[in-house]
């Protein structure tokens, strides 16, 4: 039993993503990519950071240590850049797959409409 509704509810997922993808192609690859770029960028900022610790502990030469603080600083600052970008694609991506969802909706439901009303009339 419990077997039986967790692959229904497989089968609708898989239904949804194909859908999606078919609907708008690189949506899902875009979210992914994006969705990454944020849950890593807190890593490597922690990473430079620390990285610039231990150079400072380790009595690194100062002009080492500026090196990594330019390098983690654009780095950090080119992946908020990239992710804000990607963002900004994935909401116009948004809008216009909504905006071909709710197109689908409407033809599918004037058709059922349709259908109702031939239904009804061959019966009178």
């Amino acid at each position: 039993m419990m077997r039986t509704k967790t692959n229904r509810k497989r089968d609708t997922v898989r239904k949804v993503l194909r859908m999606v993808n078919r609907l708008e192609p690189g949506y899902l690859p875009l979210m992914t990519v994006t969705k990454m770029l944020a849950a890593v960028h807190p890593f490597w900022v922690l990473w430079f950071g620390s990285r610039i610790l231990d150079m400072l502990l380790e009595q690194y030469e100062m002009e080492a240590i500026m090196k990594c603080v330019l390098v983690g600083t654009l780095f950090g600052g080119g992946t908020v850049i990239l992710r804000w970008w990607l963002e900004s694609l994935l909401g116009v991506k948004r809008r216009v797959l909504t905006e071909k969802i709710f197109q689908v909706l409407s033809e599918k439901s004037l058709r059922m409409d349709y259908e109702v009303l031939e239904k009804n009339e061959t019966l009178e």
